[in-house]
């Protein structure tokens, strides 16, 4: 009997091997909308193990090259609501979120000397996350393609709320799709720009992002811009 025991750990020893962890790395080129002012590059790399992604971790560069925010993204807990955190180098402003059990808890923070604020939250589903928006865009591929509108629930860290978006194709070539994403009530897109972001239909990464950005000026503003991956993106 031992000397099964032993084989049979041997066998499992000699079939086991580590996981295999691999990285793809792009760019992107942020514009204010309407010229060719280069305002920042955002620097990506994704780390899969075992084929699964799990992170995403961002670099944001000014025009000198000087970085000037980092950002994190978690997917082990969820394809489209990531674990993540965005903090601003400059002034130490911080925003993340975390998946606890079925809630959300939402967090920011104003500057580098300001404490912490943080709400968790119940969500409908299906809760959408910061960069968990691409990955359920890409999901609902189909969907999109034959013309639904794609309604979700997307968490704001920096309001410490949640707010109902819809996403729905507004043009579609033979190379590219673009979908635009607004809010769900008709009055709020009233007074609410949307978002435009394009598709290659061969790789189903983001070409091109036009709207407000996730990283502000050095006065504390959002930048409206367009987002370009010359090569690949997300």
């Amino acid at each position: 009997m031992r000397s099964f025991v032993l084989a049979t750990i041997a066998a499992l020893l000699m079939s086991w091997r580590p996981a295999e962890s691999v990285t793809d790395s792009y760019v992107g080129y942020a514009y204010n909308d309407g010229t060719n002012n280069l305002l920042y590059t955002e620097e990506f790399t994704d780390r899969f193990v075992d084929g699964r992604h799990l992170e995403t971790l961002t670099d944001y560069f000014d025009p000198t090259h000087k970085r000037i925010a980092r950002r994190l993204l978690d997917f082990r807990k969820s394809k489209f609501a990531p674990d993540f955190e965005t903090e601003d180098l400059r002034s130490g402003y911080l925003e993340g979120a975390e998946i606890v059990g079925d809630k959300v808890r939402l967090y920011n923070r104003r500057d580098k000397n300001s404490g912490l604020s943080e709400k968790t939250l119940s969500i409908p589903q299906p809760v959408v996350v910061d960069g968990g928006f691409n990955q359920f865009i890409k999901a609902n591929w189909s969907a999109l393609e034959k013309g639904d509108i794609i309604i979700f629930h997307f968490a704001v860290p920096a309001r410490l709320d949640y707010f109902t978006l819809r996403a729905a194709k507004v043009l579609s070539t033979e190379n590219a799709m673009m979908v635009r994403v607004e809010p769900d009530k008709a009055l709020l897109r009233w007074v609410a720009s949307p978002i435009i972001v394009q598709y290659a239909k061969d790789t189903r990464r983001i070409m091109s992002y036009q709207g407000q950005s996730n990283i502000s000026d050095e006065h504390g503003n959002n930048f409206v811009m367009r987002l370009v991956y010359p090569k690949k993106g997300p």
